[in-house]
């Protein structure tokens, strides 16, 4: 299935239970690769990220579940292959030893060479975002954890109406377990 935004051409890559299904967009003057994927938690990012994220330019991962500790450790692994990172994190719950326990969480990698600029984020009960800016085009990362649908739907519409989307070019990525709305 083909689809055209902008000068961007989507091609849906097929499905998968875990990891998600993943997508290419190509710009026809620089053609840059796009990986979409949930990796089911940290240990999943660390795989993919000693796959050198499959050859893509720009990377979006939902479920990533990092620590802030973790996360640095992952950003700066990530720099050392040419990448630059960025991360939105889910709610923190505690277990019943009292130990944090890290759910949700969406990040960007960029390749260094590719012109780019972070957006917006949100984290509302459960569910996040985060904007990259590639070309003109605004590039949302979701993830929507099961029952979160219309907690969704109330965060997505509050960052429609405060970057004026309306009047831009946009597309949203990234995972809602119940539908393939967002998928």
């Amino acid at each position: 299935q083909n689809s055209s935004l902008g000068g961007w051409r989507g091609v849906r890559l097929g499905e998968a239970k875990n990891p998600g299904p993943g997508r290419a967009l190509r710009r026809d003057s620089y053609n840059p690769r796009l990986l979409v994927l949930n990796t089911g938690g940290s240990p999943g990012a660390w795989r993919l990220l000693s796959e050198d994220f499959l050859d893509a330019d720009l990377v979006a991962l939902q479920e990533a579940n990092f620590s802030d500790r973790e996360w640095n450790g992952f950003a700066l692994s990530c720099k050392r292959k040419g990448f630059v990172g960025y991360y939105q994190q889910g709610p923190v719950s505690k277990d019943r030893w009292s130990t944090n326990r890290f759910r949700g969480g969406v990040c960007w990698l960029v390749r260094r060479n590719v012109q780019h600029l972070i957006g917006d984020r949100f984290s509302h009960h459960g569910t996040q975002g985060l904007a990259l800016w590639v070309s003109g085009l605004c590039i949302i990362n979701v993830y929507v954890p099961p029952g979160h649908e219309s907690v969704a739907m109330e965060a997505w519409n509050e960052f429609w109406e405060a970057h004026r989307l309306r009047h831009k070019q946009w597309a949203v990525v990234g995972e809602d377990r119940k539908s393939t709305r967002l998928n």
